[in-house]
């Protein structure tokens, strides 16, 4: 069992590095706020503890002095620890005045007034402090996710998602099932990067881990994301809800499981905006953000108000696509956004999204186990199999040269309408079982091309056109047949 396991019977949790580290830096937070607190107490001028029977405006005073300790206290707290809310300000200012009030009961100088202000004192200040912290964080993390300038021209634009060695697993009854092994990639502002493969192949647990969104049985065992340099593995749940949708949404897979059948839509594109823009926004100018977006996804506004049956498959998943786009995210996760849908409505469906993109200049990751629809509308593409990318790099060149023996034979098994007609040769054999996969690398057991190194190491990404980034993760690629044209094998 790795060591960030803790056994607890069946109900057993992995933490990752990143939440150790910050529970971690969270008690040195707690532990700095008290002593801030203390502190800045002593520079007021001792612990104030007025007599029973003084004059009422002396409370007013300390009331308004120990906001300053309880201040400083969350300040600090919520600087050290990243923090977004003042809950690590609060606990420090609680933890001192709960040792003041004993040492009170122990001295026998404890008055009811003096501990209700020095509560409201020590509160009131921590609360103001705890926000403040937020909004330098909030500021310091802008400032460091700004690029430098020059960093990139606009034919290279600048890394607005980068993943790196990503690893989530899911704890089964049958042991851990590595779903995500060490995926890394970057998505580009404006640009389109699709992930291909085998249903199984982890590509949905890649979406979900990004915005995580993962069921309690999930448990990350490294890496990181980041969005716009903040990595989301490390940020509070409570940030991470706030930053989905806003910062990064998703088209879900079943349109009709995307809708509550008892609201309207508009009533549940509506909920999104609200929760993410409070009352920023005006009921009409929610109406009309609404209607502008089901114009640009080909809708009509008199439809907002219907109920999702009320609906085709078609109008649906524009639908989906109108309400991710609800809050002007950075980057959108398409997955298998035209699944159920025949090819007419499925060309439609994309083209929308093209468009979409193109209008907002927006991020989008594409996901799906058709390979044709990753070649209609991605720049980049990336080719997952048991868990793990096999294969990144430009769209095009993936499918005039497939590097890797499995996108070879995807592609030697996927009709083409537009070359010369060839007989399909399938694609034998099954994915592995990830719990227990084989060793070396996962592919081997269907392989043509495999060897005894294939069977003992497990191949790294290489990369071997440093000018695209083009990536493979195979010890014999250069043994895959050349691939001429769409479909010719040369």
């Amino acid at each position: 069992m790795p060591p960030a396991v803790r056994a607890t019977g069946a109900g057993a949790r992995m933490n990752s590095p990143a939440e150790i580290r910050t529970h971690r830096l969270n008690l040195v937070a707690i532990a700095l706020g008290i002593a801030v607190i203390g502190l800045a107490n002593w520079w007021l001028g001792g612990w104030i503890t007025p007599a029973e029977g003084e004059y009422r405006p002396g409370y007013v005073v300390i009331l308004v002095a120990l906001m300053l300790p309880g201040f400083l206290g969350a300040l600090a707290c919520g600087l050290v620890a990243g923090h977004r809310q003042p809950t690590h300000g609060l606990l420090a200012a609680l933890g001192l005045f709960a040792v003041e009030i004993v040492w009170g009961a122990v001295e026998g100088e404890l008055a009811i007034g003096t501990v209700i202000v020095r509560a409201l004192g020590f509160a009131a200040g921590a609360a103001l402090g705890g926000s403040t912290a937020r909004r330098l964080a909030s500021l310091l993390r802008s400032i460091r996710s700004q690029p430098a300038d020059g960093a990139a021209g606009p034919t290279d634009p600048a890394p607005l998602l980068e993943v790196d060695d990503l690893s989530m697993h899911y704890r089964t009854s049958d042991g851990w099932v590595s779903a995500v092994d060490g995926v890394s990639f970057v998505l580009r502002k404006g640009k389109a990067l699709g992930l291909v493969g085998e249903s199984g192949c982890g590509k949905t647990s890649v979406a979900m881990s990004l915005l995580r969104l993962l069921p309690e049985n999930a448990r990350f065992r490294g890496g990181s994301v980041r969005l716009n340099g903040v990595d989301l593995l490390d940020v509070t749940e409570d940030e991470m809800r706030t930053r989905r949708w806003s910062d990064i949404a998703m088209v879900f897979q079943g349109a009709m499981n995307a809708w509550n059948p008892v609201y309207t839509v508009y009533e549940q594109i509506r909920e999104a905006m609200v929760t993410h823009f409070g009352g920023e926004l005006a009921e009409e100018q929610i109406r009309d953000r609404i209607g502008e977006l089901f114009d640009l996804v080909g809708l009509s506004r008199a439809m907002v108000d219907r109920y999702p049956h009320e609906f085709s498959g078609g109008m649906r998943q524009r639908a989906v696509i109108a309400m991710a786009l609800s809050c002007d995210p950075q980057v959108i996760i398409a997955d298998e956004p035209t699944t159920a849908l025949d090819v007419i409505v499925q060309d439609q469906i994309l083209q929308e999204l093209k468009k979409v993109q193109t209008a907002l200049g927006m991020s989008i990751i594409y996901i799906s186990h058709d390979i044709a629809v990753i070649a209609e509308v991605t720049e980049v593409m990336g080719v997952m199999y048991a868990g793990r990318l096999v294969e990144l790099g430009p769209t095009a060149d993936v499918f005039s040269r497939p590097r890797h023996p499995y996108t070879y034979l995807l592609l030697r098994s996927t009709p083409s309408v537009t070359g010369p007609r060839r007989v399909l040769a399938p694609l034998e054999g099954e994915p592995p079982n990830l719990v227990d996969p084989p060793t070396g690398c996962r592919f081997h057991p269907r392989c043509p091309y495999a060897d005894q190194r294939c069977r003992e190491e497990n191949p790294t990404m290489e990369v071997i056109d440093p000018e695209s980034g083009y990536g493979v993760a195979c010890w014999n690629w250069t043994s895959v047949p050349v691939r001429i044209g769409k479909g010719v094998q040369a």
